[in-house]
């Protein structure tokens, strides 16, 4: 009992300083934000595991939301599965978005390209399904990449994409990574090369949010190409993991998934 008080009352100073950051000194404020979201990243990391063991018993409904909508595709990132969205459909099924879908990438190592065919497949059971060809992609981390070389070199039509924490310039993190697909998310890689040239294309309907305390995007501005402040979204006290759990991500990603793509 008195191991949970000090919790509760840790958790509960957390909050006031990361409540006081905005008043307090660059460093301090950085520090605190940085304390707030490494404590609640622990948290939506465990969550996360908790949901991938009660979705690989209890799979979940494969598809969810307004069935007379625009299709939207949820991707996961690097060595996730489809169950770390559940909060994240049920928020925009509760919207009437929709209809809603998930996939689950396989293999951990493939190249990223690998990963954009399994998008076009999706894509192609998604329009036999429901007679249409638009589809928004949002994408979690590396899944944000998977979809921005979709929508560049195999979408058949503009494609709507939004990306949360995803490595747009790489990140230093990827040099712990495994696979094909850590080495193509480090730093000035091949793929990193040709990815800033993917999302510098001002044709292209590409979104962008992401953490400034995001503990695996290094350094965190690679979540942002600074080159259109209305389809970009900083967060200043998230976690890598935390975005996906996140009411103040739900509405923003709804707000982008309603805007008109003429906007």
């Amino acid at each position: 009992m008195g191991y949970m008080f000090t919790i509760g009352i840790v958790l509960v100073g957390v909050v006031i300083l990361n409540k006081l950051a905005p008043f307090c000194p660059v460093f301090f404020r950085r520090a605190f934000h940085w304390l707030y979201a490494l404590t609640f990243e622990l948290i939506a990391i465990l969550s996360a595991q908790m949901l991938r063991i009660f979705f690989y018993i209890f799979p979940m409904k494969q598809r969810l939301g307004d069935p007379s909508g625009t299709p939207i595709l949820l991707i996961h990132g690097y060595l996730h599965n489809s169950s770390g969205w559940f909060l994240f459909r049920r928020a925009l099924a509760k919207r009437k978005l929709g209809p809603i879908y998930t996939i689950d990438l396989f293999h951990p190592f493939w190249p990223i390209s690998k990963y954009a065919e399994l998008i076009e497949k999706k894509r192609e059971a998604i329009r036999r399904e429901t007679g249409k060809e638009e589809l928004k992609l949002v994408g979690h981390s590396m899944g944000g990449l998977a979809a921005l070389w979709y929508a560049a070199h195999l979408a058949k039509i503009p494609t709507q994409v939004i990306t949360l924490g995803s490595p747009l310039h790489g990140t230093y993190a990827a040099f712990l990574a495994l696979g094909q697909n850590g080495k193509e998310m480090r730093p000035r890689s091949f793929f990193m090369k040709e990815m800033k040239e993917i999302v510098m294309r001002k044709e292209f309907f590409f979104y962008h949010l992401g953490s400034m305390s995001d503990q695996l995007i290094l350094p965190a501005s690679s979540a942002f190409t600074g080159q259109n402040s209305k389809r970009e979204y900083r967060i200043e006290d998230l976690g890598h993991m935390s975005l996906l759990f996140s009411p103040c991500v739900f509405k923003k990603v709804v707000a982008w998934l309603h805007e008109d793509k003429e906007s």
